[in-house]
């Protein structure tokens, strides 16, 4: 008589699970973002959106998603949905691959809150320079994504019984494409010219009350300033 287990059982419904969200509509749908990427470089290097701007708000929230600031620069993607359903809309469309001119100092405070795991690590340079040029003197960049190293080392199964599936969930879902580790975004950092930088934990944080506490058990945090 063949037993499976309740490990197996979770395992082989993750299998279930990830086959789906690499079907065919999840394809169409990453297809649809990277058409949006391009569409995003085409507009910022056409329109200055710095009328769109309010002067008040100094902290830059790039890469938003749906998560919108009421006290921020909301930054994202040009997305034709959010248009077409009336959702709202980021207050700037930036992709980040290229400098933004009339973005340089306005800034004393970033966050960007589980973006660069979306990103190969060259693009994540790439993004580094061009975000600290927004920055103003003295202003402070705060990193955040998932981390493996942090899920095996704390046992953080994030709701699985095997932490084999938390970390297979982790690396393989949401349309991840680069795993980091604090020492390779801390030189990431460095090559992008920062010189002060920093680990944190989430409690320690700067700007901790634009930060998301979701994720906070599998995240690491580097503070930039």
């Amino acid at each position: 008589m063949n037993v499976i287990s309740s490990t197996i059982e979770e395992v082989l419904h993750f299998s279930k699970q990830l086959r789906q969200e690499q079907g065919l509509r999840p394809r169409l749908i990453r297809q649809y973002w990277r058409g949006s990427y391009f569409l995003t470089r085409l507009l910022e290097s056409k329109i200055d959106q710095s009328r769109r701007l309010d002067p008040a708000k100094r902290i830059l929230n790039f890469g938003c998603g749906v998560r919108l600031l009421d006290d921020a620069v909301n930054s994202d993607l040009f997305a034709g949905h959010r248009l077409l359903l009336g959702r709202q809309k980021p207050d700037l469309y930036w992709s980040g691959a290229s400098p933004l001119p009339y973005l340089d100092g306005r800034f004393t405070g970033i966050i960007c809150e589980h973006v660069i795991e979306h990103m190969l690590p060259d693009d994540t340079l790439t993004l580094f320079k061009n975000l600290r040029c927004t920055l103003a003197e003295g202003g402070v960049f705060v990193v955040s994504f998932p981390n493996v190293a942090k899920v095996l080392a704390g046992g953080l199964c994030q709701g699985y019984q095997s932490i084999v599936t938390s970390v297979n969930s982790v690396i393989y879902r949401h349309g991840h494409v680069f795993m980091y580790d604090e020492r390779i975004v801390v030189e990431l950092l460095r090559a992008a010219g920062f010189s002060q930088i920093r680990m944190s934990t989430y409690q320690d944080l700067p700007l901790k009350a634009c930060i998301g506490t979701g994720r906070a058990p599998e995240s690491s945090y580097v503070i930039a300033e």
